[in-house]
């Protein structure tokens, strides 16, 4: 063991490791300490690493993956108040109903974007947040008020005229 340890010098060659002096069990077994060292090293940095893999990866999850379920939710609850709309234009004697489903849209649809704003947001992703909210509450302002209002009076004409002059051009731009 001291012989594979040791380093031979010869005064011929300056001082270099001689390797070739030395017996193939000597090589191997320098080999494999070698391995064996490298392998613990890459061990022990990808333990160390996958810490700050976990850490990443729950980042990820709880701020961007949670907003994007949100908004799919939003996208989907809007969808679904446009089609009420237009399905109390279509069936009267339901207009309770479809007025109902608006406002429970409208309030489950404030609850997920309430919850991306107060969020931490990137700056990137807080001007599109905002660019969302005023879209969103012009859409429901300018659209589904008034549709509503007119769907409790009764006057199905003016809904279905806010339908094709403010419901469907606010959802393209809020879509």
């Amino acid at each position: 063991i001291k012989k594979s340890l040791a380093v031979l010098k010869s005064s011929q060659t300056g001082g270099k490791i001689m390797l070739k002096n030395w017996n193939i069990s000597s090589r191997l077994k320098l080999l494999v300490a070698s391995l064996l060292l490298l392998s613990l090293i890459i061990g022990g940095l990808g333990f160390i690493h996958s810490r700050y893999a976990d850490n990443a990866l729950q980042s990820l999850y709880s701020q961007g993956l949670q907003h994007v379920v949100g908004l799919s939710v939003v996208k989907e609850r809007i969808l679904h108040n446009r089609l009420a709309v237009t399905q109390a234009t279509l069936f009267p004697e339901n207009v309770e109903k479809y007025s109902k489903e608006i406002t429970e849209n409208a309030a489950e649809i404030s609850k997920y974007l309430d919850r991306l704003i107060a969020s931490e947001l990137e700056p990137d992703e807080r001007v599109l947040a905002d660019k969302l909210m005023l879209a969103r509450n012009r859409y429901l302002e300018e659209a589904l008020k008034p549709s509503m209002k007119a769907m409790d009076s009764g006057r199905l004409d003016t809904v279905n005229d806010l339908l094709e002059s403010k419901v469907r051009p606010l959802y393209y731009e809020l879509k």
